[in-house]
């Protein structure tokens, strides 16, 4: 889970999250998911999210949630499937997809 930071678009980790740096596409997977941002209005939560752009539970990462980036603007992000990403590029609704690959060092030697 992240956090917003001071009402700008600066997200921090949230300690203790249940998915903290590891998202989740199934149980116990932490493959990279495209990351989805749509403007919604203020209060929205998942539920909403994936009724107003016609999803389901199964093609969102319900762990990593609905985030907001930037509350002026009404913008959230959450991740989705790669076949729903697909859908919503070729949709009308105002969603952009981003990709959101796994970070991890250049160098395997500075992992340990």
């Amino acid at each position: 889970m992240l956090a917003v930071v001071g009402g700008s678009s600066l997200l921090l980790p949230v300690p203790g999250a249940a998915n903290f740096g590891a998202p989740l596409r199934g149980p116990g997977s932490v493959d990279p998911m495209p990351l989805l941002t749509v403007r919604l209005p203020e209060g929205s939560t998942l539920g909403d999210a994936l009724r107003v752009l016609g999803l389901t539970e199964s093609e969102a990462d319900i762990g990593y949630g609905l985030i907001l980036l930037d509350p002026a603007a009404e913008l959230y992000a959450l991740r989705v499937t790669d076949a729903a990403a697909t859908r919503m590029s070729e949709s009308d609704t105002e969603a952009t997809v981003f990709a959101d690959p796994r970070i991890e060092p250049a160098d395997p030697d500075l992992s340990t």
